[in-house]
């Protein structure tokens, strides 16, 4: 079901709004940005976003970590970051049992950028449970040498190589390191008499990121 909140989007100066003040706790969690309907590259806002129930926040992109404060007011979400001393004004919704946030906000050209963030959750689905060893790879339509990238390793606990869930048919997956996470497509095939296929689909650089696993144990 999908919750329609009614506001203004905008990026105005810190301090610019008055009223009220509230938290609106279906907003907190971390929120990772599914890049395949969202904007990216330069007009893409933030790839992971944190809120906390001590009102606390954090936008995370490739390029930096910016902390500060957030709170709801008039249907908007607004986030204050005092390192670039700004205020960041979304419309908002929440869908899908709040699991998927969808924010429109005006970018600095004036530009309404909408972009789509999935909620880390603790559902660790069994069937991806397990290390799993890359066979091929596409990087934008072009094959990569798949004995070069690392083996996916999903604990039942949602820790493993990366922090992960599964959230409305999305893969997430949070960098321990980097903090930034993931949005991927995925599906679980058992080919006639072969092994556990694992695929994976995502956005990684602005490119379309394509990568087979086997689970020999699953």
């Amino acid at each position: 079901m999908k919750r329609r909140f009614l506001l203004l989007c905008l990026l105005a100066a810190l301090g610019g709004c008055g009223g009220n003040n509230n938290h609106n706790s279906d907003i907190v969690g971390t929120w990772i940005a599914d890049l395949f309907v969202s904007a990216s590259g330069e007009d893409s806002l933030a790839n992971t976003l944190v809120y906390n129930s001590d009102t606390s926040a954090q936008v995370r992109t490739d390029e930096s970590i910016q902390s500060g404060t957030w709170r709801t007011e008039g249907g908007r979400i607004i986030t204050t970051l005092p390192d670039i001393s700004r205020e960041i004004m979304s419309e908002y919704s929440l869908m899908n049992s709040d699991n998927i946030l969808e924010t429109m906000t005006e970018n600095l050209t004036g530009s309404i950028i909408t972009e789509y963030h999935y909620r880390m959750t603790l559902n660790f689905p069994s069937e991806l449970v397990g290390t799993w060893t890359p066979i091929s790879a596409t990087a934008a339509g072009a094959e990569v040498n798949a004995a070069e990238l690392p083996q996916l390793v999903l604990a039942a606990d949602g820790t493993g190589s990366f922090s992960w869930s599964v959230t409305e048919g999305r893969l997430l997956m949070l960098d321990p390191v980097s903090l930034i996470g993931q949005a991927y497509e995925y599906a679980i095939a058992v080919p006639d008499g072969g092994a556990v296929l694992l695929t994976t689909t995502g956005i990684e650089a602005g490119q379309t990121v394509t990568v087979s696993y086997t689970n020999d144990e699953a």
